[in-house]
C-alpha cells in the first residue's frame, strides 16, 4: 500500500513498514515533533537553533562556527585526541591522551610541547618527553633554548601592565599549613631598581634559617657535597661540609682536605700601578677607617697600612725587603723607621715586663737585648753559646770569644778566649815535712788573683807570727792548680821583711815558684855570688827568727799557667 506523487523531481512513496520522501522541502515555521526515529542518509542542513538531547555521531563532524556545550565533552577511544588545524598559520596542534599520559603535540614540527605523565610530572618544551628519573610528584621540567619561565606580575595584582612595579615569588610550603610558606627566590623590579632575593621573608612568606650550596664531583653524582653554608646568625663557612661556622666568615678544609687559599685579584693587564686590597673597618660611615692589606702590581709589593680618609702605609714588603713605618724599605732585610725612636720588640705572654726583647735606635745609639729582668741568650743550632746576664756577657763551659780569624803563630794551640775571673784567695800555710802553726793577720792572708783564659796572676802581702816552725819546704796555697803538662816551673817575684836569715849571713835573693801540677807556690833562694837550688825551709835552716812586732812578711807577684 502506498501513496505516490510524481513530479519532475519530487516523490513520496509508501511501502509496508516505511515512508520514503525524496527531494522534499518542508517549510515549517513552528515546532515539528517526531515521535519516532529519523534516519537521514544524506546531508542534514539546519540553519537555525537546534536542541539535541543525545547525539551519537559515527563519522567525522565538522563545525564551521563556534560550538557551545552546556556541561562537558567526552572523547572515548584507545587514543582520544582533539586536533587544532590552523588554516592560515602554522603550526597545528593535537591534544590527546595515551597510556595514562596527557600530551600537547606539535603536529607541524613533530615534537611534544607539553606532557603530563602518570606521576603528575609536568614537562614543557621541545624535549618534553617522559624520560626523567625524578620520582617525586609535582615536578616541572622546562626545555627551551630561550626564556624558560617567566613568573610575576603587578605588585599585589595578578595581572601585568606597563609602568608598574613587578613582583614574583617562588616558595616552599611551610611544614605547618597555618604558616606562610618559605621564600626561595623573589624578584622585585621598579623604575629605580631591579632586585633579586634568595630565601628572604616578607609579609607573605617566611625566611630561610640556613642556606647551603652543593657541588658534585662529576655529572652522575646524585647527592653532591656541601661547599658553602650560611647559618641563621649570618655567619658563613666555605669548604668544610656539614659544619657550622664559629666566626663571621671561615674558609676551611675537612681533615686531609689540602691547602686553603683566598685570592683577591685585579686583572689589569700591564697597568703597573694597579692594586688589590683587603680592608678591615670598624666604622660603618667611612670606606677607609681601620687597616688594610694591599698588593701592588709594581714590583710585587705588599702594603700593610692604616687608613682614615687617605690610606697611609705602615708596613711594606717589597722583593723580600720589609719596611715598618716606611714604604721604602732598604735592600737586604728589615727597615724600621720612626721620627724619634725606632723599636723592634718581641714580648712573651703579651707582657712587656715578662721577657721583652727589643732592638732600639734613637738617633744617638743602638741597643739590643731584653728590657726586662731576664737573660738574653745567643743560640746556635739549639745550643746556648753566650748569655747577656745582669753583670754582662756570660759563656757556658767551653765557650768564649773565638779569635780564629786572626793570623796564627806556628805553635798555636787555641784561639778561644773562654775564661775570665778575678777574686781573693785566703791562703793556707803548709810544709812538705810538717805543717806549721801560724797566726795569720786578718788583713794580710789573701792573694788577689786574676784569671785570663789559662793564665793566672796572683799578688799579695802575707804576714804571720810563727808559733811552731813545722818542717820541709814552705808552701803557700794557690786558687788554681797549675798545668801538669808544663815543661818548666813558673816563676815570679818575692820580697821579705822582718826575716833573719840563718844561712852564712849572706845577702839572699828570693823569688816565687810554681811547679807543674801543683796547687801551691814555694820560695826559691839565691846568694850574692851564686844561684842556690834551695827552697825556703821551715825551721831554723834558713828562716831563723822573726822580728818582734809585725812578724814574718812576704810580698808575692806571680804568673802561672793552669791546665
Amino acid at each position: 500500500m502506498g501513496i505516490q506523487i510524481n513530479g519532475n523531481t519530487d516523490n513520496i512513496s509508501a511501502t509496508d513498514g516505511g515512508l520514503t520522501i525524496s527531494d522534499l522541502e518542508i517549510n515549517q515555521s513552528g515546532i515539528s515533533t517526531f515521535n519516532g526515529n529519523i534516519d537521514a542518509n544524506g546531508d542534514l542542513d539546519v540553519d537555525g537553533h537546534t536542541n539535541l538531547d543525545n547525539v551519537s555521531i559515527a563519522g567525522v563532524t565538522t563545525f564551521a562556527g563556534a560550538v557551545t556545550t552546556g556541561d562537558h565533552i567526552t572523547l572515548t577511544g584507545q587514543n582520544p585526541r582533539i586536533t587544532f588545524t590552523d588554516s592560515n598559520h602554522n603550526p597545528d596542534f593535537e591534544i590527546y591522551g595515551s597510556a595514562g599520559i596527557f600530551q600537547v603535540w606539535d603536529s607541524t614540527n613533530s615534537t611534544h610541547r607539553l606532557v603530563v605523565n602518570s606521576s603528575g610530572q609536568i614537562l614543557l618544551g621541545a624535549g618534553a618527553v617522559a624520560t626523567t628519573k625524578v620520582t617525586q610528584s609535582g615536578s616541572l621540567d622546562l626545555d627551551s633554548g630561550g626564556i624558560s619561565l617567566c613568573i610575576g606580575g603587578n605588585e599585589n595584582s595578578s595581572g601585568r601592565t606597563n609602568s608598574t612595579n613587578k613582583l614574583n615569588r617562588v616558595v616552599t610550603p611551610h611544614y605547618t599549613n597555618a604558616e606562610e610558606p618559605m621564600a626561595m627566590i623573589s624578584g622585585y623590579s621598579t623604575s629605580g631598581a631591579s632586585e633579586l632575593f634568595y630565601g628572604g621573608g616578607s609579609g607573605l612568606t617566611n625566611a630561610a634559617t640556613r642556606h647551603s650550596f652543593y657541588t658534585a664531583a662529576n655529572t652522575t653524582t646524585t647527592n653532591g657535597t656541601e661547599r658553602i653554608r650560611v647559618v641563621s646568625n649570618g655567619k658563613i663557612i666555605v669548604g668544610e661540609a656539614n659544619t657550622n661556622p664559629v666566626n663571621d666568615f671561615e674558609v676551611r678544609r675537612a681533615n686531609n682536605g689540602g691547602d686553603v687559599a683566598i685570592r683577591i685579584g685585579n686583572n689589569t693587564g700591564t697597568n703597573s700601578g694597579s692594586t688589590a686590597s683587603l680592608y678591615f673597618t670598624t666604622s660603618p660611615t667611612q670606606n677607609f677607617n681601620t687597616a688594610y692589606i694591599q698588593a701592588v702590581r709594581d714590583g710585587g709589593k705588599l702594603n700593610f697600612g692604616y687608613a682614615t680618609n687617605a690610606p697611609t702605609v705602615t708596613m711594606k714588603v717589597s722583593n723580600g725587603d720589609v719596611g715598618i713605618g716606611t714604604d721604602s724599605p732598604q735592600s737586604g732585610g728589615l727597615t724600621v723607621l720612626r721620627n724619634l725612636e725606632s723599636r723592634l720588640q718581641v714580648w712573651a705572654n703579651g707582657n712587656g715586663s715578662n721577657g721583652k726583647i727589643a732592638l732600639r735606635a734613637d738617633g744617638t745609639n743602638t741597643q739590643i737585648g731584653t728590657w726586662s729582668n731576664h737573660d738574653c741568650k745567643l743560640v746556635r743550632n739549639e745550643v746556648i753559646q753566650a748569655s747577656i746576664v745582669s753583670n754582662g756577657i756570660s759563656f757556658p763551659a767551653g765557650k768564649g770569644i773565638d779569635f780564629s780569624a786572626t793570623s796564627d803563630a806556628t805553635g798555636m794551640t787555641s784561639e778561644l778566649f773562654d775564661d775570665y775571673e778575678r777574686g781573693v784567695h785566703v791562703i793556707s800555710v803548709t810544709g812538705s815535712g810538717g805543717n806549721p802553726s801560724v797566726n795569720l793577720s786578718a788583713n794580710h792572708k789573701r792573694l788577689y788573683y786574676t784569671k785570663i783564659g789559662g793564665m793566672v796572676h796572683v799578688t799579695g802581702e802575707l804576714r804571720w807570727t810563727t808559733s811552731s816552725h813545722g818542717s820541709g819546704d814552705l808552701r803557700i796555697s794557690l786558687p788554681f792548680q797549675s798545668d801538669s803538662s808544663a815543661s818548666s816551673n813558673s816563676q815570679g817575684t818575692a820580697q821579705t821583711w822582718n826575716v833573719n836569715w840563718a844561712w852564712r849571713s849572706e845577702t839572699r835573693d828570693i823569688w816565687s815558684e810554681v811547679h807543674p801540677g801543683q796547687s801551691f807556690l814555694v820560695f826559691r833562694l839565691g846568694g850574692s855570688g851564686s844561684l842556690h837550688e834551695d827552697y825556703l825551709q821551715l825551721g831554723s835552716t834558713y828562716q831563723h827568727t822573726a822580728n818582734s812586732g809585725y812578724g814574718v812578711e812576704y810580698q808575692v807577684s806571680l804568673w802561672y799557667r793552669t791546665g
